[in-house]
């Protein structure tokens, strides 16, 4: 999981990989949240993450603060993003040397301020590891239609 985070910085080619086949199809499509995630900033890092809750090392039901945005080891955790919660997928990038990430746009928060902020799924999408961009459906379920 280090290595998911390091490649911020990293000298390497920056580009977006949105068009290529495995990822053009799914870019725009809408996704519904199933459980609660995390809207999450690991430290020293300015972009907004997306994990769910007591995976990857995000703290579980019973430890997540109540007030945010709170420190959790070295996550700050800056909302819950309820089960109904909605967002699409924006765009795939190569980052660094060679990491691929997915960007996706909040579009359905209970709380507004998060609507149209852009955050890297943590853990949702096999993308990171050469794959599809497709959701893990234990988090998210296709909304059709949108």
């Amino acid at each position: 999981m280090a290595a998911f985070f390091l490649a911020t910085g990293c000298l390497g080619e920056n580009k977006d990989i949105s068009n290529l086949p495995e990822y053009a199809p799914l870019i725009g499509k809408a996704y519904r949240t199933k459980v609660d995630l995390v809207l999450f900033r690991l430290s020293g890092d300015k972009g907004f993450q997306i994990g769910a809750v007591g995976e990857f090392g995000l703290p579980t039901k019973e430890e997540l603060s109540r007030v945010f945005p709170s420190k959790y080891k070295e996550f700050t955790i800056l909302a819950v993003l309820p089960s109904g919660s909605e967002f699409k997928l924006q765009k795939v990038r190569m980052e660094g040397q060679g990491y691929i990430y997915a960007y996706v746009e909040i579009t359905k928060s209970v709380d507004p301020q998060w609507i149209g902020k852009v955050a890297s799924p943590n853990g949702l999408t096999e993308v990171g590891r050469g794959k599809e961009a497709t959701f893990a459906p234990k988090y998210v379920e296709e909304v059709p239609g949108k």
